[in-house]
């Protein structure tokens, strides 16, 4: 009875032991995260003096489904794709969308500019599609890629409920090699010529105060 009794005791304190490696077999990562890369595209001042008392919202952008995500997109052989273990902080709506409220913030010419999600009482809302945001590869996967940046913008008044003005960018830079951290670096570029010119632009269609 005591030998029975003994080899029970083992087993049952054994069990916790026994859970415990279980539990962290099931936590470890069966695979190497992604490498996460921010988007800090350099943005200047809008150059313009305080000129309009109007509150913006900027709305989320539209996308397509394959843009909806965190992953960089890649286009190769007329075929749509992501870098593989890399991806941004966010997903590239919201991402664009917090640039836009950025750029617009600069030099201070808006009475405010803030996200629409942030219950703005807004006069005026930033409506935008991205009609691209990948890097691009002309041979395959040779060479160095060129990224392709384009937003259409749609500036539209809350009071009217009417669109007062509309126009499409693009924007294109080389990526230096054929890296990821060098095609990052080839976006924050397209995005700086890209995001400053969206803000004059709505600056210049708002209506004078």
């Amino acid at each position: 009875m005591s030998t029975r009794l003994g080899r029970r005791r083992l087993l049952l304190s054994a069990a916790p032991l026994l859970a415990l490696a279980a539990c962290g077999g099931l936590i470890q990562p069966s695979e190497p995260p992604a490498a996460i890369y921010i988007l800090s595209p350099d943005l200047p001042d809008t150059g313009n003096p305080v000129r309009s008392p109007f509150q913006l919202a900027v709305a989320l952008p539209h996308c397509s489904a394959s843009l909806a995500s965190a992953r960089i997109a890649l286009s190769r052989n007329a075929m749509f794709d992501y870098y593989a273990d890399a991806q941004w902080t966010d997903t590239t709506p919201r991402l664009l969308q917090d640039l836009l409220v950025r750029a617009l913030e600069r030099g201070g010419a808006l009475g405010a500019v803030a996200r629409d999600s942030e219950g703005v009482h807004s006069d005026y809302v930033l409506e935008s599609t991205i009609e691209a945001f990948e890097a691009h590869y002309e041979h395959g996967d040779s060479g160095a890629p060129t990224i392709a940046a384009g937003l259409t913008v749609r500036l539209v008044s809350v009071a009217r409920g009417e669109i007062i003005g509309a126009h499409t960018f693009y924007a294109q830079a080389a990526a230096a090699a054929n890296s990821i951290p060098a095609a990052v670096q080839a976006f924050n570029t397209a995005l700086s010529q890209l995001l400053p010119q969206i803000a004059r632009w709505s600056l210049a269609t708002l209506p004078p105060k």
